[in-house]
Protein backbone atom coordinates (compact mmCIF):
# COMPACT_ATOMS: atom_id res chain seq x y z
CA UNK A 1 0.00 0.00 0.00
CA UNK A 2 1.50 3.03 -0.94
CA UNK A 3 0.47 6.62 0.87
CA UNK A 4 1.02 9.71 -0.49
CA UNK A 5 2.06 12.63 2.45
CA UNK A 6 1.06 16.14 0.46
CA UNK A 7 2.76 18.83 2.69
CA UNK A 8 1.62 22.27 2.19
CA UNK A 9 3.89 25.24 1.57
CA UNK A 10 2.60 27.50 5.25
CA UNK A 11 4.95 30.40 3.93
CA UNK A 12 3.63 33.47 2.84
CA UNK A 13 4.59 35.39 -0.51
CA UNK A 14 5.51 38.75 0.02
CA UNK A 15 5.19 41.76 -2.19
CA UNK A 16 8.24 42.59 -4.65
CA UNK A 17 9.84 45.90 -4.58
CA UNK A 18 7.98 46.33 -8.02
CA UNK A 19 4.80 45.99 -6.93
CA UNK A 20 5.64 48.33 -3.82
CA UNK A 21 6.48 51.02 -5.83
CA UNK A 22 3.31 50.58 -7.95
CA UNK A 23 1.17 50.55 -5.25
CA UNK A 24 2.73 54.00 -3.94
CA UNK A 25 2.70 55.81 -7.21
CA UNK A 26 -1.06 54.53 -6.87
CA UNK A 27 -1.65 55.73 -3.43
CA UNK A 28 0.33 59.06 -4.40
CA UNK A 29 -1.94 59.59 -7.64
CA UNK A 30 -4.87 59.02 -5.73
CA UNK A 31 -3.76 61.45 -2.72
CA UNK A 32 -3.29 63.81 -5.20
CA UNK A 33 -6.51 63.83 -7.13
CA UNK A 34 -8.55 63.80 -3.64
CA UNK A 35 -6.58 66.87 -2.65
CA UNK A 36 -6.90 68.56 -6.49
CA UNK A 37 -10.66 67.90 -6.03
CA UNK A 38 -11.13 69.33 -2.49
CA UNK A 39 -8.64 72.58 -3.58
CA UNK A 40 -11.57 73.13 -6.44
CA UNK A 41 -14.26 72.65 -4.35
CA UNK A 42 -13.17 75.41 -2.07
CA UNK A 43 -11.92 77.71 -4.35
CA UNK A 44 -15.42 77.18 -5.83
CA UNK A 45 -16.84 77.66 -2.23
CA UNK A 46 -14.36 80.89 -1.99
CA UNK A 47 -15.86 82.04 -5.35
CA UNK A 48 -19.65 81.55 -4.18
CA UNK A 49 -19.23 83.33 -1.14
CA UNK A 50 -17.28 86.69 -3.05
CA UNK A 51 -20.11 86.17 -5.67
CA UNK A 52 -22.86 86.32 -3.13
CA UNK A 53 -21.30 89.31 -1.11
CA UNK A 54 -20.63 91.48 -4.60
CA UNK A 55 -24.38 90.94 -5.49
CA UNK A 56 -25.28 91.90 -1.94
CA UNK A 57 -22.86 94.68 -1.82
CA UNK A 58 -23.80 95.91 -5.38
CA UNK A 59 -27.66 95.60 -4.99
CA UNK A 60 -27.44 97.54 -1.61
CA UNK A 61 -25.47 100.22 -3.49
CA UNK A 62 -27.66 100.73 -6.34
CA UNK A 63 -30.64 100.90 -3.47
CA UNK A 64 -29.24 103.61 -2.18
CA UNK A 65 -28.69 105.62 -5.66
CA UNK A 66 -32.19 104.43 -6.46
CA UNK A 67 -34.09 105.81 -3.01
CA UNK A 68 -31.70 109.30 -4.08
CA UNK A 69 -32.54 109.37 -7.07
CA UNK A 70 -36.54 109.05 -6.78
CA UNK A 71 -36.44 112.01 -4.40
CA UNK A 72 -34.36 114.26 -6.69
CA UNK A 73 -35.41 117.67 -6.47
CA UNK A 74 -34.48 121.20 -7.25
CA UNK A 75 -31.01 121.80 -5.26
CA UNK A 76 -31.57 124.66 -2.57
CA UNK A 77 -29.83 127.62 -5.01
CA UNK A 78 -32.50 127.13 -7.56
CA UNK A 79 -30.48 124.41 -10.08
CA UNK A 80 -32.20 121.90 -11.68
CA UNK A 81 -32.56 118.84 -10.21
CA UNK A 82 -29.80 116.93 -12.61
CA UNK A 83 -26.85 118.82 -13.06
CA UNK A 84 -25.18 116.17 -14.48
CA UNK A 85 -25.71 113.06 -16.80
CA UNK A 86 -22.27 110.72 -18.29
CA UNK A 87 -22.01 107.01 -19.32
CA UNK A 88 -19.91 106.92 -16.03
CA UNK A 89 -21.03 109.58 -14.16
CA UNK A 90 -24.58 111.38 -12.45
CA UNK A 91 -25.37 114.39 -10.62
CA UNK A 92 -28.76 115.72 -8.57
CA UNK A 93 -29.95 117.11 -5.60
CA UNK A 94 -31.42 115.43 -2.83
CA UNK A 95 -32.51 115.86 0.44
CA UNK A 96 -30.65 112.82 2.14
CA UNK A 97 -31.47 114.08 5.80
CA UNK A 98 -35.42 114.89 5.53
CA UNK A 99 -34.44 118.46 6.90
CA UNK A 100 -36.07 119.78 3.43
CA UNK A 101 -33.28 121.30 2.13
CA UNK A 102 -31.52 118.77 -0.55
CA UNK A 103 -27.84 117.67 -0.80
CA UNK A 104 -25.54 117.56 -4.04
CA UNK A 105 -24.90 114.40 -4.55
CA UNK A 106 -22.67 113.07 -7.65
CA UNK A 107 -21.69 109.41 -8.34
CA UNK A 108 -18.64 108.94 -10.80
CA UNK A 109 -16.43 106.14 -11.87
CA UNK A 110 -12.38 106.23 -10.97
CA UNK A 111 -10.42 104.00 -13.56
CA UNK A 112 -7.99 101.35 -11.89
CA UNK A 113 -5.34 100.00 -13.35
CA UNK A 114 -3.11 97.39 -11.53
CA UNK A 115 0.66 96.09 -11.86
CA UNK A 116 -0.16 93.63 -13.82
CA UNK A 117 -1.74 95.83 -16.31
CA UNK A 118 -6.03 94.46 -15.29
CA UNK A 119 -7.89 97.60 -15.22
CA UNK A 120 -11.38 98.16 -13.49
CA UNK A 121 -14.05 100.90 -12.04
CA UNK A 122 -14.57 102.23 -8.73
CA UNK A 123 -17.80 103.98 -7.91
CA UNK A 124 -17.05 107.49 -5.89
CA UNK A 125 -19.90 109.32 -4.52
CA UNK A 126 -19.78 113.09 -3.52
CA UNK A 127 -22.16 114.88 -1.28
CA UNK A 128 -22.08 118.38 -0.86
CA UNK A 129 -24.06 120.02 2.38
CA UNK A 130 -25.46 123.82 0.91
CA UNK A 131 -24.20 126.27 3.14
CA UNK A 132 -26.50 129.43 4.03
CA UNK A 133 -25.40 133.14 2.06
CA UNK A 134 -24.96 136.10 3.99
CA UNK A 135 -27.23 137.78 1.71
CA UNK A 136 -29.94 134.96 1.83
CA UNK A 137 -30.24 131.69 -0.04
CA UNK A 138 -27.95 128.95 -0.28
CA UNK A 139 -24.75 127.63 -2.04
CA UNK A 140 -22.65 124.62 -2.56
CA UNK A 141 -19.26 125.23 -1.36
CA UNK A 142 -16.51 122.57 -2.66
CA UNK A 143 -15.27 123.11 1.08
CA UNK A 144 -18.82 121.60 2.30
CA UNK A 145 -17.92 118.02 -0.16
CA UNK A 146 -16.99 114.76 1.50
CA UNK A 147 -16.15 112.23 -0.66
CA UNK A 148 -16.54 108.26 -0.11
CA UNK A 149 -13.79 106.57 -1.98
CA UNK A 150 -14.44 103.11 -3.67
CA UNK A 151 -18.19 102.99 -2.96
CA UNK A 152 -17.99 99.88 -4.72
CA UNK A 153 -14.88 98.34 -6.42
CA UNK A 154 -13.97 96.23 -9.60
CA UNK A 155 -16.69 97.42 -11.80
CA UNK A 156 -16.05 95.69 -15.44
CA UNK A 157 -18.36 97.13 -17.73
CA UNK A 158 -16.64 97.38 -20.73
CA UNK A 159 -18.86 99.11 -23.39
CA UNK A 160 -22.49 99.18 -21.32
CA UNK A 161 -23.28 102.06 -19.99
CA UNK A 162 -23.27 102.58 -16.01
CA UNK A 163 -25.76 105.26 -16.09
CA UNK A 164 -28.60 105.20 -18.90
CA UNK A 165 -30.97 108.02 -19.41
CA UNK A 166 -34.31 107.59 -20.68
CA UNK A 167 -37.78 110.42 -21.30
CA UNK A 168 -41.50 109.68 -20.48
CA UNK A 169 -41.47 107.89 -24.16
CA UNK A 170 -39.62 104.92 -22.54
CA UNK A 171 -41.16 101.36 -23.15
CA UNK A 172 -38.41 99.18 -22.25
CA UNK A 173 -36.51 98.72 -25.78
CA UNK A 174 -35.20 102.24 -26.86
CA UNK A 175 -31.84 103.17 -26.45
CA UNK A 176 -30.08 105.52 -24.08
CA UNK A 177 -30.97 109.23 -24.83
CA UNK A 178 -28.51 110.68 -27.32
CA UNK A 179 -27.49 113.46 -27.22
CA UNK A 180 -28.14 113.48 -23.03
CA UNK A 181 -30.69 116.47 -22.64
CA UNK A 182 -30.76 116.89 -18.88
CA UNK A 183 -34.61 118.06 -18.43
CA UNK A 184 -35.55 115.28 -21.09
CA UNK A 185 -34.70 112.86 -18.61
CA UNK A 186 -37.02 110.82 -16.21
CA UNK A 187 -35.38 107.40 -15.71
CA UNK A 188 -32.24 106.30 -15.82
CA UNK A 189 -31.01 102.57 -15.58
CA UNK A 190 -28.00 101.61 -13.65
CA UNK A 191 -26.48 98.21 -15.22
CA UNK A 192 -22.70 97.37 -13.04
CA UNK A 193 -21.18 94.09 -14.28
CA UNK A 194 -18.90 93.83 -10.54
CA UNK A 195 -16.09 91.19 -10.17
CA UNK A 196 -15.85 89.62 -6.70
CA UNK A 197 -11.97 90.42 -6.57
CA UNK A 198 -9.63 92.04 -9.07
CA UNK A 199 -8.64 88.93 -9.69
CA UNK A 200 -11.48 87.20 -11.20
CA UNK A 201 -12.81 86.97 -15.08
CA UNK A 202 -16.45 86.31 -13.58
CA UNK A 203 -18.50 89.16 -13.50
CA UNK A 204 -21.93 89.33 -11.57
CA UNK A 205 -24.62 91.60 -13.36
CA UNK A 206 -26.56 93.99 -11.36
CA UNK A 207 -29.08 96.35 -12.97
CA UNK A 208 -32.48 98.80 -12.09
CA UNK A 209 -33.96 101.06 -13.37
CA UNK A 210 -35.17 104.51 -11.59
CA UNK A 211 -38.65 106.96 -12.21
CA UNK A 212 -37.91 110.45 -11.10
CA UNK A 213 -41.14 110.60 -9.68
CA UNK A 214 -40.34 114.69 -8.50
CA UNK A 215 -40.29 115.70 -12.01
CA UNK A 216 -42.58 116.82 -14.47
CA UNK A 217 -42.44 116.89 -18.32
CA UNK A 218 -41.07 120.39 -19.14
CA UNK A 219 -41.66 121.18 -23.10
Amino acid sequence: MINFHIQKNTQKKGFTLIEVMVTMVIFGIAVAMISGFNYDIQIQRRFAQRSLQSIDQGRKVIQFIADELRSANYGADGTYPIYEATATSIGFFSDLDGDGITEKIRYYTVPIIQPNQQSYDNLYKSVTTPSVKVNGGYNYKEINETITEDYIQYIKNGNVDLFQYHDSDYTGIEESLSPIILNRIRLVRIEMNIRPTADYVKDINVVTQITLRNLKEIQ
